[in-house]
């Protein structure tokens, strides 16, 4: 396996990871009344996990292609 194949894999999964953040905090906020405390903490790891991805993802558009 290349690094370019490596680089692919990682762009992936990060943006899968920062889309499923976003799916569970979106979706906490419509669940429930309150928002569950763990969830709550989560959402500043949740925006780092979004920007990482969307960093990843504008390199990979702009530099790797």
């Amino acid at each position: 396996m290349s690094g370019h194949d490596l680089w692919h894999i990682a762009v992936l999964g990060s943006t899968l990871f920062a889309a499923a953040g976003v799916v569970i905090v979106v979706l906490a906020s419509l669940l429930y009344d309150e928002m569950p405390p763990g969830i709550t903490r989560a959402r500043p790891a949740a925006a780092g996990i979004v920007a990482a991805a969307g960093a990843l993802l504008g390199l990979e558009w702009l530099g790797v292609h």
